[in-house]
């Protein structure tokens, strides 16, 4: 008698999680998209509202977001009881952002294009945290996905990649010719930093000046810190 009121009571229990409404989805959360739309992720995912949460297959569908949007790094598909699916992702982000002839470029750390934006998206652009490599234009065929291997380019991660989160706010843009680097701060004058030896150093030495109202309540052309013990100030 024990017998047959559980196996009753498991079949009434998994009619329950199947068949009744009570784990249809009513909500979906997307978490961590930046510059994905929400609404694109879920319809990649398939995920429709009102079908059951628990009946949702979250591997494939998170093989699915990230086979379908090269701008996510990671992402994940949870089910919420009793009702709600989340799916978190984390985008890529750019190190750093190129220029062709029509469009602006965002480059991760690998090299890799992660998203193409049109010129006019430039106020877009602008929110980016990435410095803009200016000393080059890339082909206007580049795509996403794409992997650079540019030697400037090469260069230009390298460098941005060995400098401190507390001093990047120091590079606005960057400039790498015949292996040597420029930065510019402010927009307003150029910080030649020369090779990639004693980086942190020559940052620290034009994080201090840029602190002196003495230095700054001048004309500047370009400050050069190749050697950061003796930088050299030039006025315009």
């Amino acid at each position: 008698m024990i017998a047959l009121f559980v196996l009753l009571l498991i079949i009434a229990s998994a009619y329950f999680a199947f068949f009744s409404s009570f784990f249809n989805i009513k909500k979906v959360e997307v978490i961590g998209a930046q510059t994905l739309k929400q609404e694109d992720i879920i319809a990649i995912a398939k995920i429709k509202i009102d079908s059951n949460l628990i009946l949702q297959n979250t591997a494939e569908k998170s093989a699915m977001i990230k086979e379908n949007f090269s701008r996510i790094q990671d992402v994940s598909v949870k089910r919420s009881y009793p009702n709600t699916m989340i799916i978190s992702v984390e985008e890529k982000q750019p190190l750093i952002i190129g220029v062709t002839l029509n469009n602006f470029i965002l480059i991760d750390d690998n090299g890799e294009v992660i998203d193409v934006m049109a010129v006019d998206a430039k106020p877009g652009v602008s929110k980016i945290n990435a410095p803009i490599l200016s000393s080059m234009i890339f082909p206007v065929t580049v795509t996403q996905g794409q992997i650079l291997v540019e030697t400037s380019l090469r260069q230009a991660i390298a460098f941005v990649k060995g400098v401190p989160e507390d001093r990047k706010h120091l590079i606005n843009e960057i400039r790498v010719k015949n292996g040597f680097i420029s930065i510019y701060p402010t927009g307003d004058f150029e910080a030649i930093m020369g090779d990639n030896k004693n980086m942190i150093k020559k940052l620290n030495t034009l994080e201090t000046l840029l602190k002196d109202t003495e230095v700054l309540d001048r004309a500047i052309a370009y400050m050069d810190l190749s050697v950061p013990d003796r930088p050299i100030i030039k006025e315009q």
